[in-house]
């Protein structure tokens, strides 16, 4: 069985503050990317409604996600409360 773990979450912001979770979510990614346990992380943004996000991630293990939701910079996103919805689905890939 595949132990890696894959999200996707659908995030909109405030209103009014749609520049500072596009920014939020930018910093997030970068340092994400360079995480040892990333495989994925895509943001995509609604053209046609700006300020609504899509995010892929995709780690090796639960444990690279744990770390990823410990580190500074990732509860840093979640403490800047600048989204007001989110779902997140838990996904697979079919082989």
């Amino acid at each position: 069985m595949n132990k890696s773990i894959i999200k996707t979450a659908f995030i909109s912001s405030k209103k009014g503050r749609e520049k500072e979770l596009r920014e939020s979510l930018r910093e997030v990614a970068h340092k994400t990317r360079a995480e040892k346990g990333c495989i994925q992380f895509e943001i995509h943004e609604n053209m046609d409604k700006p300020g609504e996000f899509i995010l892929w991630e995709h780690f090796v293990d639960k444990q690279a996600l744990d770390d990823h939701l410990n580190k500074s910079y990732t509860k840093k996103y979640f403490e800047t409360n600048s989204f007001e919805a989110t779902s997140v689905i838990n996904m697979a890939i079919l082989k």
